[in-house]
């Protein structure tokens, strides 16, 4: 078992009664288990458990001190809102800074599948569906990749043509010309310096929002010059220049003209003058964090969107693109390798362009927990994750799909929620990163219910193996439309219980490790089970079911359904009960049907006790199955009977009792008179 780790809880129990059930079935003692995982406290005991076996017998392979040697970096971000943006917001324009900043250039995207799997790709994890879609639709809006073409106050479809200009026949838009949000902090000093006015709202006083600064240097590649390490000193600043300064340009190319409401940079640096600016350590956007230093993307740059030829669309060049994996996503297994069926999604998930099929590389996915664990994609050098931390395990399984590749710098960045676990390793991440702890897996292995379950499957385990139970329902006779084989089959299974009900009982018992001994109840309830399951099947159905070809002798359900597959013969209701059979089950206003909605009525009784609770349970019982039966309805109502008689007369109790055992009489009598005339209702049933 891989990721043996993720075998826990109750579904882990049902594991664990699987390879019981698997070992007594193989009948012998000398199998191999194997099981692996990275993450796992105590694997002695957890396998144990899990396989039924000493502890002391569990061989731990893991790699000696001196075979593991320092390979890459992986460097991890905990980021924790401060209240003054949502949590959404900041997750966003948290992940557009982790794939511009990590990037040396995001306009150089990957064509092929071959440049898919050796690129640098990101990964970003939640745990629902809904998180994903809301992360990934603001993720677009950050990024200018979605379509915004319904007027709804923010008008912004993909622009026809090639360059963002602001006039001409050509033009794009003031909507078509903002920015992704972390190119705004890509060369943030030259492209200040270089503009100026734009309009203020009215609400703001209007006039011009953007004033001169230091046109000294335009054009002077202060920025440029900046990553070159060549240090340039612009002198003192005082604190008017640097409020103007503190304006981010989030447009390009920049209207003087435009209506213009500035971004900015909430950060001391900008509120006080200054003794000396400039460059590199001069410079008070990287000083103040809001400069992406290492990227040598143009954030001005522009290019034809991917796929879109026939009939052009442009965006900026140095976009993310993303699209969300899980496991409802239909990726269609034509790409060569995972990593382009997973890297890769059409135009209409990418840039919402309606009914664009083709399949376009994208810089991000973004993933539910199906990625966790499992699968190894090449080259994934970020991931950002949200609500990841369910425990220690968790956490290092995802980070652990990052920089699987020698000599790497990977970077997992989370964004810390309220919540009591988050909050934890947010304040103690050596636990969650560093540390060796790890939490047991917790397995309720002997849980009740779910060992009850197992023995009930254990039966139907033996018969398989020990006696002719069919895989399929046959559809050829022992004797030609009489004797199915179907039903002798059958009749031999009930046979081969009855001899060997000795072994059947051990075989279940050592099957939940002795929880449960032979002769106890739960194990003889659950054979009892199986026989009255496999009984079913042959009751006479003489009555039930005829064919225009009829039957010969006293068949069977099992004859009848072997007879409606082997032939174009259809099995219909004999005219002489079909009406009293639909009367009490077929169609919504039936006998039957109509108790289920009287039943509701006594809801308020229960609540207040004052119904027999084991007569309620057995009729819950018998709706659920969706089969009356006469004798067990003749128990539930000598029980309401004498419930009817202990509440006091006259009463709302015993009124509402009374109109219930109207009901109940009346379907009562009913089935009574089927039975009486050999019509059986759970044969009608089972036989359709």
């Amino acid at each position: 078992i891989d990721e043996v780790h993720l075998v826990n809880g109750s579904t882990g129990a049902h594991v664990a009664t699987l390879m019981r059930r698997l070992r007594e079935l193989a009948g012998r003692d000398d199998l191999q288990w194997a099981a692996s995982s990275a993450t796992i406290a105590s694997p002695e005991e957890h396998a144990s458990r899990l396989f039924d076996v000493d502890p002391r017998t569990v061989e731990i392979i893991r790699p000696e001190d001196d075979e593991l040697v320092l390979d890459g970096i992986q460097n991890h971000v905990f980021v924790r809102p401060s209240g003054r943006i949502s949590t959404m917001g900041l997750l966003v324009n948290m992940t557009s800074l982790v794939l511009h900043s990590m990037r040396d250039d995001l306009a150089e995207k990957p064509s092929t599948d071959y440049q898919i799997e050796n690129s640098p790709k990101t990964i970003g994890f939640a745990d629902n569906l809904d998180v994903l879609g809301r992360w990934n639709n603001d993720l677009m809006e950050n990024e200018r990749t979605e379509n915004r073409s319904r007027d709804d106050g923010y008008l912004r479809p993909h622009p026809l043509h090639e360059a963002p200009v602001s006039t001409g026949q050509h033009n794009w838009t003031r909507q078509q010309r903002e920015l992704p949000y972390a190119s705004r902090f890509v060369n943030p000093l030259d492209r200040r310096i270089s503009c100026e006015g734009g309009v203020l709202p009215t609400d703001e006083g209007g006039g011009a929002a953007l004033l001169r600064v230091l046109e000294n240097q335009r054009g002077e590649d202060l920025c440029g010059k900046c990553r070159q390490g060549t240090r340039v000193s612009l002198g003192p600043a005082d604190e008017q220049l640097m409020h103007e300064l503190g304006k981010l340009i989030h447009r390009h190319e920049h209207d003087q003209g435009d209506p213009f409401k500035p971004f900015f940079v909430n950060n001391q640096v900008f509120r006080e003058e200054q003794e000396e600016i400039g460059n590199m350590d001069l410079c008070p956007y990287l000083r103040s964090g809001s400069c992406i230093w290492f990227s040598k993307s143009d954030p001005g740059a522009t290019s034809m969107i991917p796929g879109t030829n026939n009939n052009p669309r442009y965006e900026y060049s140095s976009v993310a693109t993303t699209s969300i994996y899980s496991s409802k996503s239909e990726r269609t297994g034509e790409e060569d390798g995972l990593s382009a069926m997973v890297f890769k999604d059409t135009l209409e998930n990418v840039y919402q362009l309606p009914g664009r099929n083709r399949k376009v590389p994208i810089d991000m996915v973004l993933a539910s927990p199906s990625l966790e664990v499992g699968i190894d994609l090449p080259y994934l050098t970020e991931s950002v994750m949200v609500n990841a931390i369910r425990n220690i395990a968790s956490y290092r399984q995802k980070a652990g799909r990052v920089g699987r590749e020698t000599n790497l710098d990977t970077l997992n960045a989370t964004l810390v929620t309220d919540s009591p676990v988050d909050l934890h390793y947010y304040r103690q991440p050596r636990k969650l990163v560093s540390e060796g702890r790890l939490e047991p897996v917790p397995l309720k292995e002997r849980n009740r219910s779910i060992v009850l379950c197992g023995l009930y499957q254990s039966v139907w385990d033996w018969l398989a193996l020990n006696s002719s139970l069919p895989e399929v329902i046959p559809t050829d006779w022992e004797v030609p439309f009489t004797i199915s084989k179907f039903r002798r089959k059958l009749e031999t299974c009930l046979e081969d219980m009855e001899e060997n009900s000795n072994r059947i009982a051990s075989h279940l018992s050592a099957v939940c490790g002795g929880m449960y001994l032979p002769n106890s109840s739960e194990i003889l309830e659950a054979i009892a089970q199986v026989k009255d399951e496999i009984g079913a099947f042959l009751r006479p159905a003489l009555g039930t079911k005829v064919f225009a070809r009829p039957l010969s002798g006293d068949y069977t359900v099992a004859d009848v359904l072997s007879r409606m597959l082997s032939s174009n013969d259809t099995a219909e209701t004999p005219n002489t009960i079909r009406r009293a059979v639909s009367m009490f089950i077929s169609g919504r206003d039936n006998d039957w049907n109509n108790l289920q909605t009287s039943r509701r009525d006594l809801a308020s009784l229960e609540g207040r006790n004052r119904i027999d609770s084991t007569a309620i349970a057995e009729l819950d019982r018998l709706f659920s199955c969706n089969v009356p039966d006469l004798a067990s309805l003749n128990r539930i109502k000598e029980k309401l009977e004498a419930n009817l008689e202990a509440l006091q007369s006259g009463g709302p109790s015993h009124r509402k009792m009374e109109r219930f055992l109207d009901n109940f009489n009346r379907m009562y009598d009913n089935l009574d008179e089927l039975v009486t005339d050999e019509i059986s209702i759970g044969d009608y049933v089972l036989t359709g």
